[in-house]
């Protein structure tokens, strides 16, 4: 005998395979997966290039029947008259020969009358659907949304399930979807209750007169119908706008990582600033042994100055630098004998105050034709 215990697990675990379970996830919002930043700019930006923007589809529905509705009332003897003809050329060629040559161009004169009878819908229609849609999003092409991505295609029944029936936005459709049908159906049996006598009576009319007051009851039903559409479609409008910036919110790790690729990695922007000092430092020394006096603090700061009386205005700074960079300047201009003065305030007033290949300013004209003066002085004497 089979213990009872072991058969009733036995038989949860064969239910409990099969089941779909509905992945809670699908219903979270953003803040419950860690998306709590803004959309950056860039995101946004990218989003609207893949198509997605926020629409309302039901906005753009009931302008569509609204306007449809409206060329429908204005071309009405116009669709009438050519209707009648339509049936007419019909029933007049029902005793033609059976042939496929005869039915091929009977189908093909009734499908360009049709056609022609409804052009006006249709054109209307189309327009107001782009209007509708440029309104909302301004004017876009993309044909990134009509890209197969089979990354979205999951081929785990429950995973399919999930999504397909039980995803957020699909509840949300279904709701709209339930709340229109009962919104038709409302409406349809308030205006049947209004007029039903004249509905009821249609009986004893003739068709002409039944059909127009059939069509007029049908336009009311429409017509309301299609207002209340438009006047829920405008919060559903300002719905998908909040759900579309909800679906773009980014991680704290999302936000770091376009960072990194619209403004580069921290890292590498670091190194080239490095290296864009070292390349300055090293044209910098370059021009030390050029220079006709470098004035120091006499070990913290170092500022290398050269004048040409033929081809500046005012002597200029060729090189500056401190601590470590200060002492390789007075190395290389002792090796390259350029000579050395030692003026604390002139130094650190000059490196603050001036940038490399700027001139000197005019406050410090008198301090530095002195030491010029006396490097030139020095250097004939050298000579003498």
């Amino acid at each position: 005998m089979i213990d009872k215990k072991i058969f009733k697990q036995f038989i949860f675990n064969e239910l409990e395979e099969n089941i779909y379970f509905i992945d809670l996830q699908l219903f979270a919002k953003p803040e419950d997966e860690g998306r709590t930043e803004e959309p950056s700019v860039y995101k946004q930006r990218k989003a609207r290039e893949e198509g997605k923007v926020a629409r309302s589809q039901e906005l753009i529905s009931s302008l569509v029947l609204i306007a449809a509705f409206i060329t429908i009332w204005l071309t009405g003897e116009f669709i009438m008259n050519h209707s009648k003809n339509l049936f007419k050329s019909t029933f007049s060629k029902m005793d033609m020969p059976f042939t496929p040559g005869n039915v091929g161009h009977f189908l093909t004169n009734a499908i360009w009358e049709l056609f022609y009878i409804i052009s006006p819908i249709l054109l209307v229609s189309v327009f107001i659907a782009f209007i509708s849609n440029v309104l909302q999003v301004g004017f876009m092409f993309t044909t990134k949304s009509m890209k197969m991505d089979f990354k979205k295609i999951s081929f785990t029944a429950n995973k399919m399930f999930s999504k397909i029936f039980f995803s957020r936005q699909t509840m949300v459709n279904l709701l709209k979807s339930v709340l229109k049908v009962g919104i038709v159906v409302f409406v349809a049996y308030l205006i049947f209750n209004w007029k039903k006598g004249e509905v009821i009576n249609s009986i004893n009319m003739d068709i002409s007169l039944a059909f127009s007051t059939l069509t007029k009851v049908s336009f009311y039903i429409g017509g309301m119908s299609c207002f209340i559409f438009l006047v829920l479609s405008i919060p559903d409008y300002y719905y998908q706008k909040i759900e579309h910036k909800e679906t773009l919110k980014m991680s704290r790790h999302e936000v770091k990582e376009e960072r990194k690729d619209t403004e580069g990695d921290p890292y590498v922007k670091q190194r080239l600033r490095e290296r864009q000092r070292e390349l300055m430092s090293r044209r910098m020394m370059d021009e030390v042994p050029k220079a006709d006096v470098v004035i120091t603090n006499p070990t913290h700061f170092a500022i290398a100055i050269k004048y040409d009386s033929d081809s500046m205005i005012a002597p200029i700074v060729v090189a500056k630098g401190q601590g470590y960079i200060a002492l390789k300047i007075k190395e290389i201009a002792i090796t390259h004998k350029v000579h050395l003065v030692e003026n604390k305030p002139l130094a650190q007033s000059l490196y603050s105050a001036v940038e490399i290949g700027d001139q000197i300013p005019e406050e410090f004209y008198q301090a530095i034709a002195e030491i010029l003066a006396f490097v030139i002085r020095a250097k004939e004497s050298i000579k003498g």
